[in-house]
């Protein structure tokens, strides 16, 4: 991997009724840089049979400053075959928390839901 980039991975899991957790499987993963106001799109990816996902992309921060990506992931329940959506016909969607001024190198960032 070069300088400037980022490999992101991690697995996505929901948690059911009695506690056991299983994957997430062909969700949509949006990995998003954090700002005030709005957030910015870096990469969209899915998430595989095990619920794993991977991206790779560059750590230049959107704002323009110079600085390192502020990075979340948004796991965002429409596979490929399914969606879950509410009673209004939205499609649910789960944030993880933010890894703040992100180094270079490989990362992981696990979402449970």
């Amino acid at each position: 991997m070069s300088s400037n980039q980022v490999a992101l991975s991690g697995a996505i899991r929901w948690t059911d009724v009695l506690g056991n957790t299983h994957p997430v499987r062909e969700a949509t993963v949006e990995i998003r840089d954090r700002h005030d106001g709005a957030d910015t799109l870096v990469s969209t990816v899915r998430t595989d049979q095990a619920g794993r996902y991977t991206a790779v992309f560059d750590n230049t921060d959107s704002s323009g400053d110079g600085s390192r990506r502020d990075i979340f992931i948004r796991a965002i329940a429409d596979g490929q075959t399914y969606s879950v959506e509410n009673s209004e016909g939205t499609v649910y969607s789960f944030d993880s928390a933010t890894l703040s001024n992100l180094s270079d190198g490989q990362h992981v960032l696990d979402l449970a839901i």
